[in-house]
């Protein structure tokens, strides 16, 4: 992108920029998204002669909604950006969480599991469906705090406490067996 294709009128309508003017971030940031930049490189390393390695650079600067434009949507495949992903680890260091507490206790995974609904049930009717909602339904937070008519940040402590509340509740349960 050019000098000249940034003094072009700006996206809003507003007065070209002037060379006298130097264009805000902001502005600037914004044109890129709108339209799109690619920025193309190659390296090349030889050895006498001898072609050793060449890396091709394209890079590709853009909205989201400019990439689906020209048919570019490889992240809502991806595996790894996926929701399902994002629901698979909070789920993991949950049971990560409780495994750490068992094996600091001897191991007794049936015992644990066995007082694991009483756990649950000692917990606040919010917190207990705030943990449901999360781990069984593997709802995500925004969708949480919808159900429950709270602000996100309020629906991620929540979910927080009554997980530090459950691995307390099992803590004492195991200790009094020991």
């Amino acid at each position: 992108m050019s000098a000249r294709d940034l003094q072009a009128r700006r996206p809003d309508g507003a007065a070209p920029y002037s060379s006298g003017q130097p264009a805000q971030l902001a502005d600037v940031l914004e044109r890129v998204l709108d339209k799109g930049i690619v920025i193309a490189g190659d390296i090349k390393i030889d050895l006498l002669d001898i072609e050793l390695l060449t890396v091709r650079i394209r890079l590709l600067i853009a909205s989201a909604d400019k990439a689906r434009e020209m048919g570019i949507d490889w992240w809502e495949g991806d595996p790894f950006l996926s929701q399902h992903r994002r629901r698979e680890v909070a789920w993991t260091e949950l049971c990560l969480e409780l495994d750490a507490l068992v094996v600091e206790h001897g191991g007794a995974n049936d015992e644990a599991l066995a007082h694991l609904p009483l756990c649950l049930n000692s917990l606040g009717q919010s917190a207990r469906e705030a943990i449901d909602l999360r781990y069984r339904a593997q709802l995500r937070m925004a969708a949480i705090a919808e159900r429950l008519k709270r602000s996100e940040g309020a629906v991620k402590l929540l979910v927080h406490r009554a997980r530090a509340a459950l691995k307390h509740c099992l803590d004492l349960k195991l200790k009094r067996r020991t």
